[in-house]
């Protein structure tokens, strides 16, 4: 499969981030790496349109992008999401991954 979609809901707004556990086997094992950054692992791409291409391993542990706060923030408020929406995760090359939300039309 080349996309996923998580859902959205109230920590990922009170604590800037998007919790991956339900999609942890879409990305390769490479990327995912422990507990704090001295345990790290390879990084991915993230195209998430509110900057330039971030890069970023996943947190094994706590099982989200090593890359949140005000980045996070900037992508919720930027596409207007709210607890309950969902998130795609699309695989756009190697360890390239495009994030955009779900769009019900």
């Amino acid at each position: 499969m080349k996309y996923r979609s998580v859902k959205l809901n109230e920590n990922s707004f009170k604590n800037n981030y998007i919790l991956l556990t339900e999609i942890m086997d879409f990305f390769p094992p490479e990327l995912i790496g422990g507990s704090n950054k001295v345990e790290s692992a390879e990084e991915a791409t993230l195209y998430i349109g509110v900057c330039e291409p971030v890069k970023a391993d996943i947190d094994g542990a706590k099982k989200f992008f090593r890359v949140r706060g005000p980045l996070t923030r900037r992508f919720f408020e930027a596409h207007e999401l709210k607890p309950g929406d969902e998130v795609i995760f699309e695989r756009v090359g190697h360890h390239e991954y495009h994030l955009y939300p779900r769009r019900n039309l």
